[in-house]
Parts: C-alpha cells; structure tokens; sequence
C-alpha cells in the first residue's frame, strides 16, 4: 500500500525554498493588500435581494426626507393604478350584472337582441345604464307584454 505524505517526495523543493533569499524592497501596504484580497475572495458569496435593494436605498437615497417623498410618490401610483382597475372591474361586473338580469326577465331575448326590435318601449343598454327605476320598468315591460298578446 503507498502512502500519499506530501512531504515525503518534496525534499529537494523545501530545501532549495528554505535557502532562497530575495533582497527586492516589497510594495508599501504589500501585506494589508494581500489580507484584503484573501477577505474579499472568501467573502464574495451572492448577496440576497433584501442586501441589494439595501444598499441602493443607501447609495441612491442617503437622505431619509428624500427616501421617503419616493416611496410616498410610489405608493400613490400604485393606490392609483389599483383604484382605476378595480373601478373598470366594477363598471365591468355591473353591466354584466344588467344583462343577466335582463335575461332572466326575458329568457326568450338573445343577447344582441334590444327590447326596441321586439316592439318595446325602453332598449337594454338604457335598462343597463341604469336610467329609470326598476319598477317602472317592469311595469313596461308588463305592458308591452300585454300589448304583444292582444294584437
């Protein structure tokens, strides 16, 4: 069996190491350099996102008046954004609300089809805008219901 002892096949290197000399003059700061290398090479690990957004907050930012006006304007964009959004879903659900209610009032009309082709007074997309009260609507309906039967 072979032993692997890195020293036993060296000899000769660390002999000629240990009688080496160098009389050149080294760099000033040569040994602080070299430690502060050996610290950044150990240290260079990827930092998290938190670390990024961090350290931009206090490169860009350095001033909290400054940092806080920015995230002031940030959340008044996005409150902004979200309350137009959700008013278009809203006005979106409501009118889809008006058809499907003016469906179960009058199965038999097809979805293009307005109240004013089939003889009545009012159009759905009036009854959808909401214009009139929904009794009287209803109330017209039932005539015009009763008017369709009799003639």
């Amino acid at each position: 069996m072979k032993t692997t002892d890195p020293g036993s096949h060296d000899e000769p290197l660390r002999k000629v190491l240990k009688e080496w000399r160098s009389d050149a003059p080294l760099p000033p700061r040569f040994q602080e350099q070299v430690w502060q290398r050996i610290e950044r090479a150990q240290t260079q690990t990827v930092p998290s996102v938190w670390a990024v957004i961090a350290h931009w907050v206090g490169t860009v930012l350095p001033r909290p008046a400054l940092a806080a006006s920015y995230v002031a304007v940030l959340l008044t964009i996005g409150a902004t954004a979200a309350w137009t959004q959700a008013r278009q879903e809203t006005a979106r659900v409501k009118a889809e609300l008006g058809q499907r209610y003016v469906r179960v009032l009058d199965p038999y009309l097809t979805p293009r089809q307005s109240f004013h082709e089939k003889g009545r007074a009012h159009s759905r997309a009036r009854f959808a805008c909401g214009s009139g009260s929904l009794r009287l609507h209803l109330l017209r309906v039932h005539v015009a219901r009763a008017q369709l039967a009799e003639e």
